[in-house]
């Protein structure tokens, strides 16, 4: 927005740091989510590999001068795309039940318009992709899956 000058004037190195420790922890706790034996709905909303680019492809932190410098944009989702397969294998590996996993992004480049899509991927315990199309959104991702798995239905509105 025009007040992110602003913001970062006010905030300097705060938000980067905040931002770099709070991405970090929050794939520690998702890799350790195994550890919980009862059922659980964990939803996290991690805001990689947007601006600040804080972390390089190895997870080393980055100069800040390079915070907004787009080839640090590929490292940086180089990096989210390591941490979410270690998250994913240590979920598979070490759930004492089978997890359910959706891993969605909020959008795709906005600067092309034809790459409306955004990524939505499931891993289904029992396999029964059949009961999602490509064309469903996010949102019935979701509604489908309660019905399907949890007996929960969810009405669909238009």
């Amino acid at each position: 927005t025009m007040l992110r000058p602003l913001f970062d004037i006010i905030a300097g190195d705060d938000y980067q740091n905040f931002y770099q420790d709070g991405l970090a922890q929050t794939f520690d706790h998702l890799a350790n989510l195994p550890e919980y034996n009862e059922p659980r709905f964990i939803f996290a909303h991690l805001m990689s590999p947007h601006a600040p680019y804080v972390f390089d492809a190895d997870g080393e932190t980055i100069d800040p001068e390079n915070y907004y410098n787009n080839h640090y944009y590929v490292e940086q989702l180089i990096y989210t795309n390591r941490q979410v397969e270690r998250v994913i294998d240590n979920l598979l590996d070490e759930s004492k039940n089978e997890p359910i996993i959706i891993l969605q992004s909020d959008h795709g480049p906005r600067w092309l318009p034809e790459w409306e899509k955004i990524l939505n991927a499931y891993y289904l315990p029992d396999g029964a992709y059949e009961i999602l199309d490509e064309s469903i959104s996010p949102v019935d991702t979701f509604r489908v899956l309660l019905d399907h798995y949890f007996g929960i239905e969810v009405e669909h509105k238009e």
